[in-house]
């Protein structure tokens, strides 16, 4: 068995198991399936529920279904059912439920459930898939909530098809559990066809660069059903046809011969702006920080399949992290604080994080042996709130309690992981993995943990988290550095001041990535700054009057930084 098909089967036991139920109450579309000989679930005969409900002091679930004679008779000669739900987007059904009671009402039938124990993942292949190669480009649209992504088929059949998506697309395909998912397929002659889909299943491909989504149509009508068989068997002729076997005297498919007046009409230009901005960065670097962030997507969908983490990519996620800090200091700074629009929001927060903390944390003395493990530990710290939230800086303790017990769930999951990997010490894995969100007073989470134990690193993590959060534009309105500054100075009592007090040192009033004026009226961005926090660097985007022409990127040595005059403010972040 491989590592996906693995995957496909695990099982939800423990506390996974209670998580998953807690879920599954808010949860439409649950199902149950009566259990006959032989003793094996049949979701597609499966019974809908009006309302699933758990009795805590019976410790026993409560579900309510319709009455019908179809209902009664699928019951009669049954005292076993299988409960159907969705976790993290994927199917489950739960060992098998004992019927304690059964009572009729006037239009309702409600039976009180035993209680799970465990849940094991549904899969279906009930139809034959065509690979496609790389050469044919067939396009997918899908749709969940307010959600959507586009990438390639890989593989498809009458039943359902196999999705390779960007993993910053998966993960926010994988936080919606509500809402059903639409799939478009788009062929090369502009054709489209569209069904619901139901994900089976989100990993990471072998070489850690795309996600895999796995999905089972759920066509509205025998139609439909039809539509999508014949489009199964043309693709799989195409496919035919391409590889050119002896004999083959297939036609051209009309599917996937490209519409070149489509072409011709809407041509691919790029985003204005697109190519200046690159000049504020270190070339490549943005490539290279996108890749990292693909890595920890990737990660984090191995979680979601109940998967460890694979060793081998995060220690080359933090080699890479690593290299370009050692590349370029600042370069990353000012890399990092400028938008990325496809990465997730907890992942750039993780990454603003990482490149501010670690240089300070080599300067409080970490031994050359534990560099590695300490950078790992920073790029894995968040990694449990991508399967909470798209908000970095929320405070779960103002949250619902579902949020909290959501979250610490997730957090057990990465630490768990974490603990397998032997590299990465406990007097890493602690500070830097459990204690990331602690604060002096208690007031932080998971454990309200104070001063007394929280080492110097977990201490230095949370300031360097609090500033990108009052410093970006997350659930508030951003703060320059200065009032963030300012802020925790004022907040002495949840976060070390001496710390702080280093920061400022380090990266100075204005640190790389600040967005600045001159008494010139020129707007710059900090590019680097001296050990001393001095500005060394700029790189000039603007001038305030729009009758000064300015090059934009252009940058300012220390040496030239006299004629732009003293810096007159600090402007927000973009």
């Amino acid at each position: 068995m491989t590592q996906g098909e693995e995957a496909l089967f695990s099982t939800l036991q423990g506390y996974k198991a209670r998580h998953a139920l807690e879920l599954a109450l808010e949860q439409k579309d649950l199902k149950l399936q009566p259990i006959q000989e032989p003793a094996v679930p049949q979701p597609d005969e499966a019974l809908r529920l009006n309302s699933l409900a758990l009795h805590r002091e019976e410790e026993q679930l409560i579900a309510e279904l319709q009455v019908s004679d179809a209902i009664l008779q699928s019951l009669l000669h049954t005292n076993q059912v299988y409960l159907f739900i969705k976790y993290r987007n994927q199917p489950y059904h739960s060992d098998p439920l004992e019927i304690v009671t059964v009572h009729q009402g006037v239009r309702s039938l409600t039976l009180n459930l035993a209680l799970p124990t465990s849940f094991t993942k549904v899969f279906h292949r009930e139809y034959f898939r065509v690979p496609l190669p790389v050469s044919l480009m067939l396009q997918a649209r899908v749709h969940l909530g307010t959600k959507s992504a586009q990438g390639r088929v890989a593989d498809i059949s009458a039943g359902g098809c196999r999705i390779e998506l960007s993993p910053q697309d998966a993960l926010r395909l994988m936080r919606e559990r509500q809402e059903r998912l639409t799939c478009e397929l788009i062929f090369p002659s502009q054709q489209r066809f569209q069904t619901q889909m139901e994900i089976r299943y989100l990993q990471p491909d072998s070489a850690f660069a795309k996600a895999q989504l796995g999905g089972h149509f759920q066509h509205v009508d025998l139609d439909q059903e039809k539509q999508f068989a014949r489009i199964a068997l043309e693709t799989e002729r195409e496919v035919a046809r391409m590889a050119g076997g002896r004999g083959m005297a297939v036609a051209p498919s009309t599917l996937f011969r490209a519409n070149r007046e489509e072409e011709f009409l809407n041509p691919k230009v790029a985003p204005a702006g697109q190519g200046k901005k690159n000049h504020l960065f270190t070339p490549g670097f943005r490539g290279r920080l996108e890749k990292i962030a693909d890595q920890l997507g990737c990660q984090a969908l191995l979680l979601s399949a109940d998967k460890g983490f694979d060793s081998h990519q995060i220690q080359n996620s933090a080699c890479q992290m690593i290299e370009l800090i050692e590349q370029d200091e600042d370069g990353v700074f000012v890399a990092v604080d400028h938008a990325f629009p496809g990465i997730h929001p907890v992942l750039l927060h993780t990454l603003r994080v990482t490149a501010r903390c670690y240089p300070l944390a080599l300067q409080m003395g970490i031994s050359q042996r534990l560099q590695l493990p300490m950078m790992a530990a920073l790029l894995l710290h968040d990694l449990g709130k991508v399967f909470v939230s798209l908000q970095p800086c929320f405070n779960p303790t103002k949250q619902p309690g579902r949020v909290m017990r959501e979250l610490k769930m997730a957090q057990i999951d990465v630490l768990r992981s974490t603990s397998s990997l032997q590299w990465i010490p406990r007097s890493l894995g602690e500070p830097l993995l459990a204690n990331a969100n602690e604060r002096l007073d208690g007031s932080g989470y998971p454990r309200g943990l104070k001063a007394d134990r929280l080492d110097p690193l977990a201490r230095l993590v949370t300031l360097c988290k609090v500033l990108d959060c009052l410093t970006r534009f997350y659930d508030k309105k951003a703060m320059t550095w200065q009032d963030a500054y300012t802020w925790v100075e004022r907040h002495a009592h949840q976060f070390d001041t001496q710390l702080l007090k280093r920061f400022k040192e380090c990266y100075g009033l204005y640190p790389a990535g600040s967005r600045i004026t001159f008494e010139s009226g020129h707007i710059a961005w900090v590019t680097a700054t001296s050990r001393e926090g001095e500005i060394t660097e700029v790189a000039l985007v603007g001038h305030q009057s729009d009758s000064v022409e300015v090059v934009y990127g252009q940058r300012k040595s220390a040496d030239e930084l006299a004629a732009l005059g003293q810096v007159q403010s600090e402007l927000l972040a973009v």
